[in-house]
């Protein structure tokens, strides 16, 4: 199953690439060219606007971007198993979105393949429901650093369980620390979940190495 939104343009090989390289995984999801209003293309990767610079290999550790920062990949460049994916239908309401949705429950299940190849047309206008931006380093120091997830994240992992899916033991152990993580927010034990964040930082925040040795150190020695 492939999504088009109805703005957004696929490159002739689209479903091509994708269905070349989405194998046995639930999700493959290529990368897109930002187009302008007018069609232009302005030179600029979806990836790079979203930050991914770091892709982990093992697909449990894709979903900590997924799921404590926000979502890197478009739901126009997937492609879906269709059969994995009717065990989650229909996508909760409360999920929010439904590419962080079926990027997510992919990582945790099945398997999420991330390819570079530019298979979509982004178009970039004014009043778009998507919001892109980057992250600065006093941006991820000071305001992130409280930041445990969205309640949307807790409807996601709450609709893996229940699919009933043959989760792997990494999956399982990432559930439990996602539970674990979310009654710490409740009790506001900020060092707690910081501490366990900071182990997965560079899959968290996706950083070149360079910026994650700095502020992975940064965070290490932030009083709590």
């Amino acid at each position: 199953m492939a999504l088009s939104d109805q703005d957004d343009i696929w490159t002739e090989n689209h479903l091509e690439v994708l269905v070349h390289n989405i194998g046995d995984k639930a999700v493959c999801v290529g990368d897109a060219v930002m187009i302008g209003p007018d069609g232009r293309e302005t030179g600029q990767k979806f990836s790079e606007i979203k930050d991914n610079h770091f892709i982990p290999g093992k697909d449990v550790l894709k979903a900590y971007r997924i799921i404590y920062n926000y979502n890197p990949y478009q739901g126009a460049s997937m492609l879906i198993d269709r059969k994995w994916v009717n065990s989650l239908l229909p996508i909760p309401a409360e999920a929010g979105y439904h590419d962080t949705f079926l990027a997510g429950c992919a990582s945790l299940s099945k398997g999420l393949a991330v390819i570079p190849d530019i298979i979509t047309q982004y178009r970039m206008h004014e009043g778009q429901v998507t919001q892109l931006w980057k992250a600065d380093v006093l941006k991820e120091i000071i305001h992130k650093r409280h930041f445990i997830c969205y309640s949307s994240k807790e409807v996601l992992i709450n609709r893996l369980v229940t699919a009933e899916y043959d989760l792997s033991p990494e999956a399982h152990v990432f559930i439990r620390e996602f539970n674990y993580i979310l009654e710490l927010g409740r009790q506001k034990k900020w060092a707690k979940v910081l501490k366990i964040k900071n182990r997965h930082y560079r899959d968290i925040y996706s950083c070149k190495f360079p910026k994650y040795i700095l502020l992975r150190s940064l965070f290490t020695l932030l009083p709590f």
